[in-house]
């Protein structure tokens, strides 16, 4: 069995700036489609996820 190698310190400081920045993005997309739209991100995605199937998958 291997051993978990974890991130050194660079890379730790990229890891954190990256989900950072998708916290960032994920609530300014909430925040705008539900100014634009009243339905929060989870539910828009859910919605487009749920038009991308065919017909007989939705019944």
């Amino acid at each position: 069995m291997r051993r978990t190698r974890w991130l050194n310190g660079e890379e730790m400081r990229a890891w954190r700036a990256l989900y950072g920045a998708a916290a960032l993005l994920d609530r300014r997309l909430d925040q705008q489609l539900k100014e634009d739209s009243g339905l929060a991100h989870m539910q828009y995605e859910i919605l487009g996820r749920l038009s991308g199937l065919p017909a007989a998958s939705c019944a």
